[in-house]
């Protein structure tokens, strides 16, 4: 595991694996994720979020801010 990523991130990305119905970790960890810039990553837990808890409106706005921060930074680009 490297430093930047961090022995906690890897473990509560694990612990996800076996708490799956555990929507507040998984939003920490999406969370954890967009902060540090893995976009794909952070969508990819929220999707899943949003599919096993679709009464919690927080992983469609986490969907949402990240769509829009990747559409800021494609436009940076140009």
């Amino acid at each position: 595991v490297s430093p930047s990523r961090g022995l906690g991130d890897v473990y509560k990305r694990q612990a996800i694996e076996f708490l799956p119905t555990d929507a507040d970790l998984r939003l920490h960890v999406i969370e954890r994720l967009h902060s540090r810039g893995r976009l794909d990553q952070a969508r990819r837990f929220a999707r899943r979020g949003r599919s096993i808890f679709p009464e919690n409106d927080r992983f469609q706005m986490l969907i949402e801010e990240i769509a829009d921060e990747e559409i800021q930074d494609a436009n940076h680009l140009e």
